[in-house]
């Protein structure tokens, strides 16, 4: 069914599994063993592993979080959000990436009270300097369009945070052209205290 989505030549490149052990059999056919992740049968650290040691609190990070908050355009203001839980002893650093040339704003709250943690707006670097002010010309961002080659811009959000509990981002985003999907890329590097 994908083959007559897509053209010959990539559909050519494509291999399809119906379970992991063949999969992990044709990687191994391709790769060595000792270069495969163990997460795809080779003996190499797991791709997890390796995030954690190469992340910005290097081999004191303990884990990291992810998630693709998808701004989908089924309205005027978009909203998505995630939870997540900082323990004691822990630190983390946030980040948010995106390619979005329209306007968004984050804000961190913690659960127990309610309590605003951060608030942020995020602006393309790109479609910043053709504004002076968000209320003065928002609008004229949404017909600014970066090239697909263009790489994802990064805003750290929190670094070094370090207060315990239960914490939930909220994103917003206002949309004026329906036609438009935005996401963000939310990367949580979570490490202890040292």
């Amino acid at each position: 069914m994908i083959q007559h989505l897509v053209d010959e030549d990539t559909a050519k490149r494509i291999v399809m599994f119906s379970d992991k052990a063949a999969g992990e059999k044709y990687l191994l056919g391709l790769i060595d063993e000792y270069e495969l992740a163990s997460n795809f049968g080779g003996k190499n650290k797991s791709i997890e592993d390796t995030i954690v040691k190469t992340g910005p609190y290097g081999k004191s990070m303990t884990r990291q979080l992810s998630k693709l908050l998808n701004f989908k355009c089924e309205s005027a203001t978009k909203r998505v959000s995630y939870k997540f839980k900082i323990s004691k002893g822990e630190k983390i650093k946030m980040s948010l990436y995106t390619r979005c040339t329209r306007y968004m704003l984050f804000t961190l709250k913690r659960v127990q009270d309610g309590q605003i943690i951060r608030s942020m707006e995020l602006v393309n670097p790109l479609a910043k300097n053709q504004v002076d002010s968000l209320d003065q010309d928002i609008k004229n961002l949404n017909n600014d369009i970066i090239d697909e080659e263009d790489q994802p811009y990064c805003t750290d959000f929190l670094t070094d945070f370090r207060l315990e509990g239960e914490y939930e981002l909220h994103g917003e985003m206002k949309i004026f052209n329906k036609a438009f999907s935005e996401h963000a890329l939310l990367v949580i590097h979570v490490s202890q205290q040292i």
